[in-house]
């Protein structure tokens, strides 16, 4: 099942920087794409957590801006794999991975605000998920996670945090993989979840 943190994750304690004075409720934590940034304590190639790392594993985030902008929304990277993603970067495309550095997918989509779900079920098989809908299916390869913590709002790239965005983000999770109903599923969860704070896009 899901571990959830709310963009409220973020407190006086956090060593990252900006992230008190960055939140809202009423809108989540938006980066200043220099310092802002989560890093919570969780490496996804963590067995007790992701007992089959790494084919049975997801990220999900929740995007609130619209428009272009460098940097991740999720990241981590090794020598070798990354589990990133990059909304709608200053080239207009998405790019997402979960698995080697060489595969990757990329789409082009008008529209980005909302949650994406990035699954992985085999080194074969890992869809992208957007509001509960299916928008692309790659080869991930690789056979672990990279031994490092997950960033939100900049990418950890061996140890160094680094491509901070400027970007919304109000819902973030880890857990285990999704199929095309479970994620449509926890889209109407997460969403529910956002219109009770009043920030739903």
């Amino acid at each position: 099942r899901p571990m959830f943190y709310d963009a409220t994750f973020g407190g006086a304690t956090d060593p990252f920087t900006g992230v008190v004075t960055n939140y809202s409720e009423s809108s989540g934590l938006t980066g200043d794409g220099t310092s802002t940034a989560l890093g919570p304590d969780l490496k996804l190639n963590n067995a007790t957590v992701f007992p089959a790392t790494p084919d049975n594993i997801h990220y999900a985030v929740y995007n609130r801006s619209t428009g272009t902008s460098s940097g991740y929304v999720f990241g981590v990277q090794d020598a070798s794999v990354q589990a990133a993603a990059l909304i709608k970067y200053t080239d207009n495309n998405t790019y997402i991975r979960l698995g080697n550095l060489a595969s990757f997918v990329q789409t082009n989509e008008t529209t980005v605000v909302g949650l994406y779900i990035v699954s992985r079920r085999t080194t074969t098989d890992c869809s992208v998920y957007k509001n509960g809908t299916e928008i692309a299916n790659y080869s991930p390869g690789a056979t672990a996670m990279p031994n490092l913590v997950i960033h939100i709002h900049a990418g950890n790239v061996s140890g160094v945090t680094t491509a901070y965005t400027a970007r919304t983000l109000s819902f973030y999770s880890v857990g285990l993989s999704m199929n095309l109903t479970q994620s449509s599923n926890y889209y109407t969860l997460v969403q529910w979840y956002q219109r009770r704070r009043g920030r739903a896009v």
